[in-house]
């Protein structure tokens, strides 16, 4: 473990000390798993999904597998599971709202 010290035992550069903890914990943060809230725009023929992910209505993610146990229509709410917090990496785990009254 690094220390900043001078000769007195007191830290020299504490600024740089919590620099590298807030750089040791965003590193381990970056690679946990995640998820967030997105909204469907189109269910594909295969039963993928393309969504976006509020606020950002411009960029669609498509092929998104839907690994949930519910169907969706367009402007459905979803939560979307990102491995490592990667959207490569990523498939549905729910509807948001849960079920509309027919089991589905």
């Amino acid at each position: 473990m690094l220390i900043f010290m001078n000769n007195d035992n007191h830290f020299e550069d504490a600024a740089t000390f919590l620099s590298l903890i807030r750089s040791i914990v965003q590193e381990q943060l970056t690679g946990m798993d995640s998820t967030t809230v997105c909204i469907v725009e189109r269910v594909n023929n295969d039963g993928t999904l393309n969504i976006y992910i509020p606020p950002d209505m411009n960029n669609f993610i498509t092929g998104v597998i839907n690994a949930s146990k519910f169907s969706f229509r367009r402007g459905d709410a979803a939560i979307l599971y990102k491995i490592q917090n990667q959207l490569s990496n990523s498939f549905i785990i729910m509807r948001v709202g849960g079920d509309r009254g027919g089991g589905n």
